[in-house]
């Protein structure tokens, strides 16, 4: 039989973030079907990605028979040369004043938001990814005396992503794939958060 050869595209850099907060009906804490305005803020270093879960053996008859696995949710560490204030405080269920006070509060009640981020990747190749159901979990980053020469000067989001159904932590599309939706660009799939086929066939440009 001919062998089948595959030569991937290799990553060349991340791309702006997006992200939008959530906005629940009344008496639940999230809603997949309702958003605020996303926003596109270029302001990414680094993302790094790690899948939380257990695997277990089932073993029968001496053997094991097979391995059940289960993940439960996927942390994202962001790291950003800037952030937007009102956005951050909101992330940290700070209050603000109408007077532009912000306040922290030492149990706060975080809202959830989505957020994705295209992964660019040689030959014009791209992944584009959401995390629809998110929550910040930390924020952290050291303030340093200006030297005579400009230094970076980074905050680090970490940022857990849950199940946004019974099944799913983010959705995406790869150009690479062979059933990738023709016409699709960036700005039309950030341009509305995708948990489902539909939303995605609702992005794609008509008569592409």
């Amino acid at each position: 039989m001919p062998k089948t050869e595959k030569k991937p595209e290799v990553t060349l850099s991340v791309g702006a973030f997006y992200y939008a907060l959530n906005n629940p009906g009344e008496g639940v804490d999230f809603d997949a079907s309702s958003y605020d305005n996303i926003v596109k803020s270029p302001v990414i270093k680094k993302v790094g990605m790690k899948e939380t879960g257990e695997s277990t053996p089932v073993k029968a008859s001496g053997i094991n028979y097979m391995t059940v696995s289960s993940k439960s949710d996927e942390e994202l560490t962001v790291e950003v040369v800037a952030f937007a204030p009102d956005d951050l405080a909101k992330f940290r269920g700070d209050t603000v004043s109408e007077s532009g006070l912000i306040t922290d509060s030492v149990a706060p009640v975080k809202p959830f938001f989505a957020c994705g981020f295209p992964i660019e990747k040689s030959n014009g190749q791209s992944e584009y990814r959401w995390y629809p159901k998110c929550q910040l979990v930390e924020n952290t980053g050291d303030v340093e005396t200006k030297e005579d020469s400009f230094k970076e000067q980074n905050k680090t989001l970490t940022i857990k992503a849950y199940a946004f159904n019974d099944k799913s932590i983010k959705t995406s599309v790869d150009t690479e794939l062979s059933s990738f939706p023709a016409g699709l660009t960036e700005e039309a799939f950030f341009s509305k958060v995708i948990t489902s086929d539909a939303d995605l066939a609702s992005v794609i440009p008509e008569g592409a």
